[in-house]
């Protein structure tokens, strides 16, 4: 595990960088750039929540939630927490199963509730695909245990 963490890592990057040119936060079009770079991947090939739309499905699948002023300048076309999570099921165990290997949600905060209400889907889906959820908190990334 913790593979994918540097995605969580550019996030905090990418914010502190706007708040020090005087900009107020990451817009969700600036999410496929800032995971494009993290992933070595560009902004192709990556299945990106929120993002782009996708008919393809591809081997690793990012799914962001930014809430927190200090990341957001508007909370318009950022995903909550839950919504994030329901995604990455619908998108793991519907239309790309078997084809999205690695699922990655990055978040800055998180609800347990929803957490423990996705648990034995994220469980089932961690037997047979890699799954990372980290939670920057601040400076720092944390990994949330499934």
């Amino acid at each position: 595990m913790g593979e994918w963490k540097e995605i969580a890592a550019a996030v905090i990057r990418a914010g502190a960088a706007m708040r020090e040119d005087g900009m107020t936060g990451i817009a969700p079009r600036d999410l496929a750039d800032i995971v494009g770079r993290a992933s070595g991947r560009g902004s192709r090939n990556i299945n990106l929540y929120p993002g782009m739309p996708s008919d393809t499905c591809y081997d690793l699948a990012v799914f962001v939630s930014l809430r927190s002023p200090e990341y957001t300048r508007s909370r318009r076309g950022h995903l909550v927490f839950a919504e994030a999570l329901q995604l990455l099921v619908r998108h793991m165990q519907g239309a790309c199963t078997g084809n999205t290997r690695t699922a990655v949600l990055v978040c800055d905060e998180y609800v347990q509730a929803s957490l423990d209400f996705w648990r034995p889907n994220l469980r089932t889906i961690m037997q047979d695909a890699q799954l990372e959820l980290y939670l920057i908190e601040g400076v720092h990334v944390v990994e949330l245990p499934v």
